[in-house]
């Protein structure tokens, strides 16, 4: 198989994520901020799944991004997914890890070890990405409305 750049393969990547998701889930929007970084978001562009490269570890890092403004947030989500992290290594691998990241940020993330960016690993890709957001995307809503509901009340 012919091996393609990581802008075709990071570009052309959304169809195979729709085909690979369930019905339910074809709503998600996509958007390229950088040339490296494809997200998916549903309401909050902040809050994403993310296929990025991590060229000092030779991966590809899929994962759900914690990116709010709202650090507490941020945080509360980091907590509710660590408590949650058993039952997703259960559900879909033990490489899955949950943490702290960046300017107060947070991500529940896997690295794939990089391989040929062929078709096939594209699609491979597509779908692992797919297993994190459908294992994902209900605990996800739940903490959200979790924690909505617990910052009314203040």
């Amino acid at each position: 198989m012919t091996a393609m750049s990581y802008t075709a393969f990071i570009k052309t990547l959304p169809p195979y994520l729709v085909a690979a998701l369930p019905n339910g889930f074809t709503r998600l929007h996509a958007q390229q901020p950088f040339r490296w970084i494809i997200q998916f978001y549903d309401n909050d562009r902040r809050i994403h799944y993310e296929v990025s490269r991590v060229s000092r570890q030779h991966s590809l890092e899929l994962g759900l991004h914690f990116e709010s403004k709202d650090k507490a947030l941020n945080q509360f989500f980091l907590q509710g997914f660590q408590r949650h992290l058993l039952e997703i290594q259960h559900e879909i691998g033990a490489g899955v890890e949950a943490e702290q990241w960046d300017r107060g940020w947070a991500k529940v993330y896997e690295l794939l070890p990089e391989q040929p960016l062929t078709a096939a690993f594209q699609k491979a890709t597509a779908q692992r990405l797919a297993d994190l957001i459908v294992c994902c995307h209900p605990i996800l809503h739940e903490l959200s409305a979790a924690y909505h509901r617990s910052t009314r009340r203040r």
